[in-house]
């Protein structure tokens, strides 16, 4: 009988520790899983565009009070290769919408002039020379190619809407 005592005790001690490790084990797990989801490059669903105004390429002006509920704002680099290949889909949404977008060019003076040529038929186009602009730093821009819709003054959605993007 003492046998059996000291079995189901020493069986219950394992369990325990089992479960304490099976503890540590999702916790870890969670904290690696939460690592892995690519960070946000704008400002979060919800949250307010700040202020900001800026001359587009054809010497308009856009400012945060003349963007249109349901405006489409792409923030595209001349050197980034994603940007190149988001334009296309960019462009294609933009010609189907009855809102006016809004595309922010980051680009060296001499450079960028095939992307800001494609993007002028269909939105607005304002020029930076980097994302530390006005323009990107009201929609908390923190790399490219990112891409925005505005409701109300505030951010609907973070990404290129899937209605209209080609196959």
């Amino acid at each position: 009988m003492p046998y059996l005592v000291a079995a189901v005790a020493l069986v219950g001690v394992l369990c325990l520790l089992n479960l304490l490790l099976l503890f540590g084990v999702i916790r870890r797990l969670r904290e690696q899983s939460s690592m892995l989801k690519p960070p946000s490059l704008t400002l979060p669903v919800g949250e307010a565009v700040g202020d900001f105004s800026a001359v587009t390429t054809t010497r308009g002006t856009v400012s945060t009070e003349l963007l249109g509920d349901g405006t489409l704002v792409g923030f595209f680099s001349s050197t980034c290769q994603p940007c190149h290949e988001k334009l296309p889909d960019f462009v294609a949404f933009a010609e189907t919408t009855a809102v006016r977008s809004l595309a922010v060019v980051a680009t060296a003076p001499d450079e960028g002039a095939d992307m800001i040529s494609a993007l002028e038929s269909v939105a607005d186009v304002v020029v930076v020379e980097s994302l530390g602009s006005p323009v990107a730093r009201a929609f908390g821009v923190r790399g490219t190619p990112a891409f925005v819709t505005v409701e109300r003054g505030r951010v609907s959605a973070t990404r290129l809407p899937a209605g209209q993007l080609r196959a």
